[in-house]
């Protein structure tokens, strides 16, 4: 341990350091520990005994004039520095900073997509009470009630002698169906978004293609159900034509609903 003494001594002066007393030799110009002498100086002391101490301030290290009982020399009295101890346990966790900015909006475009097609037929009959076509609908989960869905659909048919149109209704989260881009209110008129054309004859097919945008506005589950609707007791058939023939006259179809969610 380096030991500051007073810079400017007088002979006889002593200093208290530990259980130790130094007392200033003028005439050496050294500290007399217990009969042996105490230097600060940065070069070595001249004709030192055993047990003198000397500490160089060039390097802040205290020396011991020692004898091994072979030869005398100045030893280093200073305790080095031990090995690093183990590595203590972890402290507890600190607590959560600040919540970051919102980040940007996302980019515009298709976020996803859902696709329904039926390769089987289906035949009902509406006589003026709403039908929903069966295996006909999509369901979609929006990421973000900012965002819109784009819905179209392309239904192969075969009806004659009625008046069949078709729309969408729409139910959030499991909930009650709710119709969905129809056309107004127009005393007993049944309002739906688009008029199913009749075959030039019973073994020919039509087709339409249904599309809008819908703005549901939310991030709960959302289903798009077909419907269809006509003034009298003749069926509507799906992917057939009213006689649906077994021969070359007959034919099978295909009808598709695509969902897509926009970007706002």
């Amino acid at each position: 341990m380096a030991i500051n003494f007073p810079s400017n001594p007088n002979n006889g002066d002593t200093i208290l350091v530990g259980n130790t007393t130094y007392t200033f030799d003028s005439t050496s110009g050294a500290w007399d520990a217990s009969g042996s002498l105490y230097t600060v100086s940065e070069t070595a002391p001249t004709n030192p005994k055993e047990g003198d101490m000397w500490f160089d301030p060039s390097v802040l290290e205290t020396y011991v004039y020692y004898n091994d009982g072979t030869s005398s020399q100045w030893v280093i009295s200073n305790n080095s520095q031990g090995p690093a101890g183990p590595a203590g346990p972890a402290g507890t966790d600190g607590a959560d900073g600040t919540a970051g900015a919102d980040g940007a909006d996302g980019a515009s475009g298709i976020i996803q997509s859902q696709f329904t097609s039926k390769t089987d037929t289906f035949v009902g009959t509406a006589n003026g009470t709403e039908m929903a076509v069966t295996d006909m609908s999509v369901t979609i989960t929006p990421s973000s009630a900012s965002n819109k869905i784009y819905l179209t659909a392309q239904i192969s048919y075969g009806t004659q002698g009625t008046t069949y149109k078709a729309w969408f209704k729409r139910s959030i989260d499991g909930g009650a169906y709710q119709d969905i881009f129809i056309g107004d209110a127009a005393g007993s008129r049944q309002r739906t978004s688009i008029p199913l054309a009749l075959a030039s004859d019973a073994n020919q097919a039509n087709s339409f293609i249904l599309q809008f945008i819908d703005e549901p506005a939310t991030t709960s589950e959302v289903t798009y159900q077909l419907y269809v609707n006509n003034d009298n007791n003749i069926a509507f058939h799906l992917n057939r034509s009213n006689n649906d023939l077994d021969n070359a006259t007959g034919g099978r179809y295909i009808s598709t609903i695509i969902a897509l969610e926009l970007g706002a």
